[in-house]
């Protein structure tokens, strides 16, 4: 067994520097968000089931983790990502 692999969880310390862990939950947002195009232009011609909404719902948890990955690896920016986020928030009440 590879030894990033502990036997019962990933340990990305070995394969990732720690302040660049985001990093990669950024490239698996990227990587979710073709999928959800890809569904989007697929389900306009076959329609969509549940195994579709699936996908979507792990894209939008995927995109809401980015957060918590980014403060663990880097806390000198949660405040600025905080800020952005309620930013975000803010222009969507306006």
């Amino acid at each position: 067994m590879r030894e990033w692999f502990g036997g019962s969880a990933l340990n990305q310390d070995l394969i990732f520097r720690a302040d660049e862990q985001w990093i990669a939950q950024w490239h698996r947002v990227i990587r979710w968000h073709r999928r959800v195009l890809d569904l989007r232009k697929s389900g306009e011609s076959v329609g969509l089931d549940v195994n579709d909404l699936d996908l979507v719902i792990a894209f939008f948890q995927n995109c809401y983790h980015l957060r918590d990955w980014l403060c663990a690896c880097r806390p000198d920016l949660t405040a600025t990502v905080d800020a952005f986020r309620n930013l975000l928030g803010a222009a969507e009440g306006a």
